[in-house]
């Protein structure tokens, strides 16, 4: 009889009460943990009706496989793209938002059964509950401090060897007003057992090197990120994290000025366009790596809104060109900041890479109360720091 153990999260074959040896009966041969019966339940008074192999068909308790989990998958990009054109369809500052970007409503969301996360910042997967692991361990070092808040596994649907990854969320608190993580150097993640548990893939990010964090989703904690891991066994399995450093962004230095606010903004919820100037385009300089063949990008700022509450830029990034990417997990961070008056209102920061379009853009939405003639600004920012942050973190 077909029985699954829940520690190994393996399909076991459960043993004759006759034989000897091992745990015994109904225990997983491996662990000795209690199996689960997969054999589906007869309807009362059915017995005798069923066909021998319907019968024998047994209740899946694992993560849903293949077919009906590229059926979940399609629904989730169906609905998400449902919320892109509902996002989209009012005024053009109304543009898409990454995940570390500014909004201005946030609309609570019904509760769930499963736990979202970005693969790689591209891909998007249903997690089942089982499968996530709350963590909370904590680690400082100085003003900064490093929370692992959770951990998630699932598996990828396009992948016919069944790997499940996983995905890491994490929080960082302390940092100075204008840098944001972007990946982890030296992360080395191992089991009860001091074994490894995973091996997460290590890429150039701007001239560090390191395991990319992309930023949480819409409505998570600020400075909440993802970290993939790659393939992964059971989440219960993980035991300790160890950390070299933090890489982070620097705040951007490249200004364009923009026009002040006029005084019909102050008093109005609409968007108004701003005049563009003469110094709508500029060069940003890019971080040199091995992977990367450019030492700078090309911005324009398509467009600038302002209302008594919001303001809205429109960025083109253009880093394209022979040999732009090298390697094409490598990622090149730019940041997008609006300043009033010399002080920076919002920003964002966006992980670019060779799987993007040459010339994405870049769109920052701020929330924020303008008064009449306030000097508006947009800043843009590729650099990258290093903050040594030498930590084992457990329970």
């Amino acid at each position: 009889m077909a029985a699954w153990c829940p520690r190994c999260d393996e399909l076991r074959a459960d043993r004759d009460p006759g034989a000897g040896g091992g745990p015994g009966p109904g225990r997983c041969p491996e662990c000795g943990a209690a199996l689960a019966n997969l054999e589906r339940p007869r309807p009362r008074g059915a017995a005798g009706n069923a066909p021998a192999g319907e019968a024998a068909l047994p209740v899946s308790l694992q993560p849903p496989r293949s077919r009906l989990r590229a059926a979940l998958l399609v629904t989730a990009l169906a609905l998400s793209g449902l919320g892109y054109l509902a996002g989209h369809a009012g005024a053009p500052g109304a543009a898409s938002h990454a995940a570390g970007a500014a909004t201005t409503t946030t609309t609570p969301a019904p509760p769930a059964r499963g736990f979202a996360f970005p693969l790689r910042g591209r891909v998007q997967q249903l997690i089942p509950q089982a499968e996530r692991r709350a963590l909370g361990w904590h680690a400082s070092d100085g003003p900064v401090s490093l929370t692992l808040a959770s951990i998630a596994r699932s598996s990828d649907p396009n992948d016919t060897s069944g790997d499940a990854t996983a995905a890491l969320t994490v929080r960082v608190d302390g940092l100075p007003a204008g840098e944001r993580l972007l990946g982890l150097q030296g992360l080395v993640l191992l089991d009860a057992g001091g074994g490894v548990y995973a091996t997460p893939r290590v890429v150039d990010i701007g001239r560090q090197r390191g395991v990319p964090a992309f930023a949480g989703q819409s409505g998570a904690p600020p400075g909440s990120y993802l970290v993939e891991l790659g393939p992964a066994p059971s989440v219960a399995t993980l035991a300790k994290v160890q950390v070299q450093a933090l890489i982070v962004s620097r705040p951007p230095a490249t200004s364009v000025p923009l026009d002040s606010v006029p005084p019909s903004a102050t008093h109005s919820a609409t968007l108004q366009a701003l005049p563009q100037g003469d110094r709508d385009a500029v060069d940003v300089p890019l971080e040199l790596s091995p992977a990367f063949g450019r030492d700078s990008a090309a911005v324009e700022l398509s467009a600038a809104f302002v209302s008594a509450h919001r303001a809205v830029l429109i960025a083109a990034v253009d880093y394209s060109g022979s040999g732009a990417f090298a390697d094409q997990e490598a990622v090149v961070p730019f940041t997008i900041a609006l300043v009033a008056d010399g002080r920076e209102i919002c920003s964002r920061t966006d992980m670019l890479s060779g799987s993007h379009p040459a010339n994405p853009s870049v769109t920052l939405d701020c929330p924020a109360d303008f008064t009449a003639a306030a000097r508006l600004g947009a800043v843009f920012g590729s650099a990258t720091a290093m903050v040594a942050f030498p930590r084992t973190i457990t329970r």
